[in-house]
């Protein structure tokens, strides 16, 4: 059984791929998948991290802020970072907030695979 309750982590190599089981990051959501989040960077071999958004259609403001310290955690350990299948909703979100200057997003996780190699 997976210790991850909101998201499916498998690896690709060594690339850590995490997609979202829940369509709506909001509620009480951000702050379990935020855990969540830190479980994976925790381990040591967790140098590439592909977050899918693959059947996201919504996220909050406390959603993003559990984005930037992934993000900042990642930075801190020398890794790297890529965001990808963003949903539109989202997508302009990312806009709105500028947030896709700080990520880098692909369209696929295939090119984000290739983009880590």
């Amino acid at each position: 059984m997976s210790p991850y309750r909101h998201l499916q982590v498998t690896t690709e190599g060594d690339v850590f791929v995490v997609r979202f089981l829940e369509r709506r990051l909001i509620a009480a959501l951000p702050g379990a998948i935020g855990e969540e989040f830190n479980a994976i960077v925790a381990q040591e071999d967790c140098q590439k991290l592909v977050l899918s958004f693959s059947g996201v259609e919504l996220l909050s403001s406390e959603m993003l802020g559990r984005l930037i310290v992934l993000h900042r955690k990642m930075q801190q350990k020398g890794g790297q970072l890529k965001l990808c299948q963003i949903h539109p909703n989202v997508r302009q979100i990312f806009v709105i907030t500028k947030f896709n200057t700080i990520f880098d997003i692909e369209d696929t996780e295939e090119s984000s695979l290739v983009a880590m190699a």
